[in-house]
């Protein structure tokens, strides 16, 4: 008999994310870690019932999540399933399996005898750009296999097609890597017909692969594109304008003679795309099926306008907020309209507040955090005249920016934990040390320590200082 509540989420119900570090994940905020990749469906299904699996439905279906990440989804309304995805009646090869989800996700079932309906591979890291959002790798001349691709052919196999009911995978950038190009082939010889695979990809090489890609019946690409001529080229550094728009046009043939395909831009929102805004959607209008925005995540303190609005003056990005949410009204992209919304309501409300003001704020708390735990330190400026100190305060930015950005992640960060990464600034450290450093829930992989040490050695330098020698 089923529940009268369902659980919170239905992500662990459904969707599992295989990544090249022999990591799962029941959606992209929540990682666990494997000893090996699962080869057949016994081996998937043993990972789809894992202690960490079974005990995460057990929370969300008791409720008990207040130190999880699903606390902040539930609480913004992101990334939350409140049921298992429905799929239409032309795809009958899949009712049995959906149906058998959700019965055993309104049942409150931890334990599943079915494998998951939806399978996600994260891939090598390798990339051929070098975006100044991302913190991937760009090491060109290693392209290497990183993922037993092998694997997970068997294991689809094994499991079947018509029990899954979207597969897909990314980098990286997919489409040079050997594990996406095995995948491609695969999908050329064994291409499923109710499944939906989607692929996400930088979009520079979609003319090469077009052949490949038109063997599949329902096909999702997402294509990044954050800026539009110029700007695009700025952000996507090693991309170019005109290549991006040639590889558009390729696929413009293949989505006509394919109605179940859906090519979807995803365009992050930051201070160099601010100005493309209106363009991206016009483009999107004309080569794609929708545009989604997204805010830019991490302590890119050039970048970052969610976490530093102080970078905001100057970009006009009023006009530009308020002439993007209307062109998207006017073309009915309701959804990308209330993206855009959202973002915009966020934004005129975190610079509502003066700047001085918040920097006062910020310079309250690191500053006595400083007094209480590490008195042999001080923050460089506390004695200088009001401008100076000023100055100060707003490289202090970066500092705080990160810290609310743990916080908006829904990791607290101690005193002691504060003066821990002080420490680690004091030293240096190579990145293996910083690594080590950042335990638990603090270790977001590569985009955490990366961010940290490149503002490291910016913040020893100007914002913080050794204390004055002791006088003779």
């Amino acid at each position: 008999m089923a529940k009268t509540r369902k659980p919170l989420c239905a992500h662990p119900w459904v969707e599992i994310v295989l990544t090249n570090d022999k990591g799962f994940q029941p959606c992209c905020h929540l990682i666990y870690k494997s000893d090996s990749f699962p080869a057949n469906r016994e081996e998937l299904l043993k990972l789809w019932n894992s202690p960490e699996m079974v005990d995460l439905r057990r929370r969300l279906i008791e409720g008990d999540i207040a130190d999880l990440h699903c606390a902040h989804c539930l609480k913004t309304n992101t990334f939350v399933w409140k049921d298992v995805p429905k799929v239409g009646e032309d795809r009958q090869s899949l009712q049995p399996i959906i149906k058998k989800a959700q019965a055993a996700f309104e049942a409150h079932q931890t334990e599943l005898d079915y494998t998951p309906l939806e399978i996600t591979l994260g891939l090598s890291h390798n990339c051929n750009l070098r975006c100044i959002m991302c913190t991937q790798s760009t090491n060109d001349s290693d392209f290497s296999n990183q993922y037993p691709t092998e694997n997970i052919i068997r294991t689809i196999q094994d499991v079947g097609w018509e029990n899954v009911a979207v597969f897909g995978f990314s980098g990286g950038e997919a489409l040079i890597n050997k594990d996406g190009l095995l995948l491609l082939d695969f999908l050329k010889e064994h291409p499923p017909q109710d499944t939906t695979v989607y692929v996400v990809t930088n979009g520079t090489r979609l003319a090469k692969h077009v052949d490949t890609l038109n063997k599949i019946n329902r096909l999702i690409l997402h294509i990044s594109i954050d800026g539009y001529g110029s700007a695009y080229e700025k952000i996507r550094a090693g991309g170019t304008w005109d290549q991006i728009l040639e590889n558009l046009e390729a696929i413009q043939q293949p989505r006509r003679d394919h109605p179940k395909w859906e090519v979807v831009i995803i365009s992050i929102v930051m201070r160099s795309s601010l100005s493309s805004l209106v363009n991206l959607i016009e483009l999107a209008k004309e080569k794609s099926d929708r545009i989604d925005f997204m805010r830019i995540a991490g302590p890119f303190f050039n970048e970052n306008v969610f976490i530093y609005p102080s970078l905001l003056p100057g970009t006009k990005w009023h006009r530009h907020f308020e002439e993007a949410i209307a062109a998207a009204e006017k073309y009915s992209m309701d959804q990308s309209a209330q993206a855009l919304r959202l973002m915009y309501e966020e934004l005129k409300k975190s610079t509502t507040q003066p700047d001085a003001e918040l920097l006062d704020i910020e310079w309250a708390r690191l500053t006595g955090i400083f007094n209480q735990l590490m008195p042999d330190w001080q923050m460089a400026g506390a004695s200088r005249d009001k401008k100076e100190r000023h100055k100060d305060l707003e490289r202090a930015q970066a500092l705080y920016g990160f810290l609310r950005w743990r916080q908006q992640t829904g990791t607290e960060l101690s005193d002691e934990r504060i003066i821990d990464l002080m420490h680690m600034f004091k030293e240096i450290r190579a990145k293996e040390g910083l690594a080590g450093l950042l335990k638990g829930s603090e270790r977001e992989g590569l985009a955490a320590w990366s961010a940290w040490l490149k503002l490291a050695p910016y913040l020893v330098r100007n914002f913080i200082k050794h204390p004055r020698k002791a006088k003779a």
